[in-house]
């Protein structure tokens, strides 16, 4: 039906058709790609940034600990919520339970330095 030569050129049209969705396919095959290699790249960093928190914590409980010999050390309720990356209510829950009670002295509240150690390391 078609002579050689509209034959010819049919099969390359198609041949370009084929290559333009191959690099089509090729295109998308490299934003896919780049996007897992983003992603694992954000979840590193969110890696050392949760890493990098938590040697911070160490290094203040480390000062925490340094801070006296006595283990009666009173903290404040603030330092307490920083250190233990707790809200002033979750504390206020916890003394309610019983699980982490404060010390009231001149209308503040303030936590054993020894009780807030336990809580931070998961001993209470």
């Amino acid at each position: 039906m078609f002579n050689v030569n509209t034959k010819t050129i049919m099969e390359n049209k198609y041949s370009t058709i084929t290559r333009f969705s191959g690099d089509d396919m090729i295109g998308t095959l490299i934003d896919s790609v780049s996007e897992i290699v983003a992603e694992r790249i954000y979840d590193k960093l969110e890696e050392k940034l949760q890493e990098s928190q938590r040697i911070q914590k160490v290094s203040q409980s480390s000062a925490l600990v340094s801070s006296g010999d006595d283990d009666d050390q009173l903290i404040t309720k603030a330092e307490a919520c920083h250190f233990l990356d707790r809200c002033d209510s979750t504390l206020s829950k916890w003394a309610q339970r019983g699980i982490l009670v404060p010390i009231r002295r001149g209308g503040q509240l303030y936590y054993r330095k020894s009780d807030v150690m336990k809580m931070y390391k998961g001993e209470l």
